[in-house]
């Protein structure tokens, strides 16, 4: 799969995911977090990986939310928030 936001190097069972937005400190979009959650669920599968390298692209590892992402889901009804937040939390268990 292509990746908008993140870059992804496979250096035999090493892989190395880099958060590609340095113009934006690497925040975090909807987009990069569903990137990122399919990236870790592909890898986590994968028997061959055994180090997964996480780090951020132009000197910034990640600064967090993007503040235009914040404004839009402060907008979001109580259904949205949910889905949003369950995303996020897919996000972090991926991780593990």
């Amino acid at each position: 799969m292509s990746y908008n936001k993140i870059l992804v190097e496979e250096i035999n069972q090493t892989k190395k995911i880099v958060l590609n937005r340095p113009e934006k400190r690497n925040s975090l979009d909807e987009e990069m977090i569903s990137e990122l959650v399919d990236v870790f669920s592909k890898f986590s599968e994968d028997t061959v990986t055994k180090t997964i390298i996480l780090t951020g692209a132009g000197g910034n590892f990640c600064s967090g939310l993007f503040l235009d992402y914040l404004q839009k889901i402060s907008e979001y009804d109580i259904l949205q928030n949910k889905e949003d937040s369950r995303k996020f939390k897919n996000l972090l268990l991926s991780v593990l």
